[in-house]
């Protein structure tokens, strides 16, 4: 975080009317719905696999592991949904509870899940810009 607030620091004069943005990442994982999880980790599962299929099968240089059994995009999302579906507390009040909304920040998959879901965002948002010819926005 201290990298980021130096570099923010060093470039105000450069970033003075570009309109930056900034965002707490600490809260990420806990606010991103369930629903939208789901939808952006399939599509970018999907534009990975259609990626591999195109380049990766082209050049004899990688090894595409097609019978890893995660080469089909409903078994990936089987394992993605049980995480998103299945994540449960125990209170020190004796009451289980069902997380709704976000991914708990312990669980090992959650910078994954956090990173394709907000990915797929960034992406439609950057296609967005440079469709519209705002290149240097992009």
């Amino acid at each position: 975080m201290d990298d980021v607030f130096r570099e923010i620091k060093l470039r105000q004069d450069y970033l003075k009317n570009k309109d930056p943005k900034t965002y707490d990442f600490t809260n990420m994982y806990t606010g991103l719905q369930h629903d939208r999880i789901k939808r952006n980790v399939r599509e970018a599962v999907r534009e990975a696999k259609q990626y591999a299929a195109e380049v990766f099968h082209r050049d004899e240089r990688y090894i595409y592991p097609l019978d890893s059994g995660l080469d089909d995009i409903e078994t990936i999302m089987e394992h993605v949904n049980f995480v998103v579906d299945n994540t449960f507390l125990y209170t020190r009040g004796g009451i289980l509870k069902q997380q709704k909304i976000g991914l708990p920040m312990g669980t090992n998959s959650a910078p994954e899940i956090a990173n394709l879901t907000c990915y797929v965002d960034e992406r439609d948002e950057m296609n967005q810009l440079i469709s519209a010819g705002k290149i240097d926005e992009a």
